[in-house]
C-alpha cells in the first residue's frame, strides 16, 4: 500500500460519506477516492479548461442561483 500523506488521507475520510454513497463497490470507492489525493491544482482537460475560460458549464454557474 502506497504511503499517504497526513493531510491527504484527511481529505478522504472527510469525503467518505459522500464516497460511499456514490459507490456501488469498493473498487469504485477506490477509484473515486483517487480525486482527493491527487496533486494540486489537478490539471484541467482541454474541454474542461474551455468551457471555464467561455464561462461555461458547473464552474461558471453561481451557487444559489440567480442574484
Amino acid at each position: 500500500m502506497p504511503d499517504i500523506p497526513d493531510t491527504r488521507m484527511a481529505r478522504i475520510e472527510q469525503g467518505m460519506n459522500g464516497l460511499k454513497q456514490r459507490a456501488t463497490h469498493v473498487k469504485e470507492l477506490a477509484q473515486n477516492a483517487l480525486f482527493y489525493v491527487q496533486n494540486r491544482p489537478i490539471p484541467l482537460s482541454e474541454k474542461a479548461a474551455t468551457q471555464i475560460k467561455e464561462g461555461r458549464g458547473f464552474a461558471a454557474r453561481p451557487a444559489h442561483g440567480p442574484c
